[in-house]
């Protein structure tokens, strides 16, 4: 694992930013959704090898909610520089929704978004920690929002602290999150 967690955060960063021609998969939000529902068909085996591709997330971890749809939802986040994240487990909330969008900010600000891709990928690999910010579907339509912050995965030399969630910082999150999205306190 301590020697497979770089090469596998390499890869995903490379089929991140460069998978399908010239745009990559990183907008290809319903791809990643489709994609990331299934994780939790692999989790009993992901924990044998000492990590996980499924959990809850905790109450603490509600940022609030977003007067937006789904849709809107992953506007606004493009807009402020997030990207969808590849390499993520997938979360289900306290109340057992599974989440809509799995989002990363890099401490790059909106900026990040208009640069090119070979620039977006240099960045990638470099930023130690990531902003992690998860969407669920509401019953009224609306978005909750959720997030921690932690170690990138897209670090190769950060990534198994990451897969191992060493470093997770709940509070520091919500903060970070709820300053990004003009959220108050829910």
């Amino acid at each position: 694992m301590t020697i497979l967690a770089p090469i596998v955060s390499l890869l995903a960063t490379v089929v991140l930013f460069y998978g399908v021609g010239a745009k990559g998969l990183s907008r290809e939000t319903a791809f990643w959704r489709t994609l990331r529902s299934v994780l939790p068909v692999v989790d009993d085996e992901a924990r044998e090898a000492g990590f996980h591709t499924t959990y809850e997330l905790s109450e603490r971890e509600h940022v609030g909610v977003l007067d937006l749809g789904v849709d809107g939802a992953e506007e606004l986040l493009t807009g402020l520089g997030g990207i969808p994240t590849l390499l993520a487990a997938h979360k289900t909330s306290p109340d057992g929704r599974p989440e809509v969008g799995s989002w990363g900010f890099f401490g790059y600000c909106p900026w990040f978004s208009r640069l090119s891709r070979p620039a977006q990928f240099a960045l990638m690999l470099v930023a130690p920690k990531q902003l992690h910010i998860m969407l669920f579907e509401r019953d009224d339509g609306r978005v909750d929002v959720y997030a921690h912050y932690e170690w990138s995965p897209y670090n190769p030399f950060v990534a198994l602290w990451h897969l191992r969630g060493r470093g997770l910082d709940i509070d520091e999150g919500v903060r970070r999150a709820r300053k990004k999205l003009g959220l108050c306190q829910s």
